[in-house]
């Protein structure tokens, strides 16, 4: 079993301790049988916000099992948490949960791509998916798609102080909105239907690309140097090794990083 290092953690575990501050409900719905999920929260050191009751599975709570993109997992968590489902907000990593949010009208769908199952170069495209409501009866999607998790605290926070604002405390589905403010307010990458992806950064993140990036300038400078090659600058000879292909004959074990820092050049 994979168990996610602490730091990969500390996103959820915030939005976690966030929401039950605030004293807003939130379970797991899903798919995937009991009890398999139980033992992975705990695994997970994430037991203490999501008892057994907190888990509602599609396959193991219902005879015959009812999968995503089925509504009844999701209804079944909004009745659990007494709640109307269009009050509710889901959040999906897949077109099937998507489908499944849709289908038994949860007032908010956001997606997530930030999990370690979703490769890097296929983010942008599950996005894509995520917001297409392919697997939904009436083609609803995500509204918005997030890469960092720690957004969700704020997403949830704002759509549901709106709603008691403008609704009365009673949500409808698909009929929201988030306003641009909120939206640039977001950490990490963002994707909305209809408009390009956006690309941010927090002061954090900012500070340690350009560290990343100089570290990583510094490497391929020795290494140029160390192969008699002296003029020109070290963006310059990357991009030509990336040309001829031969990005990988710079340093042994640094391909990962090699592609991400030309993808900033």
């Amino acid at each position: 079993m994979f168990i996610p290092p602490p730091y990969l953690l500390c996103p959820v575990v915030d939005v976690c301790q966030t929401l039950t501050e605030e004293k807003i409900p939130f379970c797991i719905a899903t798919t995937s049988p009991k009890p398999r999920v139980p033992i992975s929260v705990k695994a997970a050191k994430l037991d203490a916000y999501f008892p057994p009751e907190k888990i509602h599975s599609g396959e193991s709570d219902f005879d015959p099992p009812r999968f995503k993109p089925a509504p009844d997992v999701y209804l079944k968590a909004a009745a659990a948490e007494n709640c109307a489902p269009g009050d509710c907000v889901a959040v999906e990593d897949s077109g099937s949960g998507v489908g499944s949010a849709a289908n038994a009208g949860m007032g908010l769908i956001l997606g997530y791509v930030g999990g370690s199952h979703i490769p890097a170069d296929k983010k942008a495209s599950h996005a894509e998916m995520l917001m297409s409501g392919g697997k939904s009866e009436d083609g609803r999607g995500a509204l918005l798609v997030v890469e960092e998790f720690r957004n969700l605290a704020s997403l949830i926070r704002v759509y549901k102080q709106d709603q008691e604002t403008e609704n009365g405390g009673q949500g409808k589905a698909g009929s929201y909105s988030f306003s641009d403010d909120v939206i640039q307010k977001l950490q990490g990458r963002v994707w909305l239907p209809g408009r390009h992806r956006i690309l941010k950064f927090s002061n954090c993140d900012v500070v340690s690309l350009t560290i990343l990036v100089r570290q990583i300038e510094l490497f391929f400078f020795k290494k140029i140097l160390a192969r008699g090659v002296e003029d020109g600058t070290p963006k310059k000879h990357l991009k030509g090794c990336a040309r001829n292909d031969k990005i990988r004959d710079v340093g042994h074990g640094n391909d990962a990083i090699c592609e991400t820092f030309l993808n900033f050049l």
